[in-house]
């Protein structure tokens, strides 16, 4: 443009006067566009800060989720902790059978209440990315989890918590187990007895 301006003005097609004047609206256009530019280099400066802003939130709340089941997590250790030293007191005999089964059934409590916990971890997790369920989590890699806006410390905490709630299943399954084995070992006692 500036360079079609001095082929007029060189033609005789411009005398000095408009010459200045279109020089000076080319000068203001260069300054609206650098306006324009600075602007622009403002806003996705903002637009970052706010996106480093939302992800900071994100990881915080991340941090106060992870506090709130690990108080919880660490309180129901305590209790389980001193239902396991009740459970290794009571001698084996048919009314400490039927005791321990009863320790064994609280303690299957605790370890419910504990999965309870995760769950409403993951749950919380969850909720922040519009998902409802832990259930449509079950298929999702990280990648996709990534994708709905995930942070990798929300993953990592998703695949811990998920990790621990298979411990507590897999804890369970061997309670069951106990509880069995006692009811076994008290009606072997039994009959012992009465053979006797």
């Amino acid at each position: 443009m500036e360079n079609e301006l001095i082929d007029k003005y060189n033609a005789g097609k411009l005398d000095d006067d408009a010459f200045d004047k279109e020089q000076e609206k080319i000068e203001e256009m260069r300054e609206a566009i650098k306006g324009y530019e600075e602007s622009q280099d403002m806003a996705e400066e903002e637009s970052q800060k706010l996106i480093d802003l939302m992800n900071e939130m994100q990881d915080q709340l991340l941090d106060l989720t992870k506090t709130k089941v690990e108080l919880e997590i660490t309180l129901k250790d305590d209790e389980l902790e001193y239902l396991e030293y009740q459970l290794s007191k009571i001698e084996d005999d048919a009314y400490a059978a039927a005791e321990a089964i009863a320790l064994i059934g609280r303690r299957s409590d605790n370890q419910r209440e504990r999965a309870s916990v995760y769950e409403q971890g993951i749950l919380e997790i969850l909720g922040r990315h519009g998902i409802n369920s832990i259930d449509e989590l079950n298929n999702m890699t990280p990648e996709q989890l990534s994708t709905l806006g995930f942070t990798s410390g929300e993953i990592d905490q998703l695949r811990e918590w998920r990790s621990a709630l298979l411990d507590i299943n897999t804890e369970l399954l061997e309670m069951r187990k106990e509880v069995v084995d006692k009811l076994v070992s008290s009606f072997d006692a039994m009959n012992e007895e009465i053979a006797k």
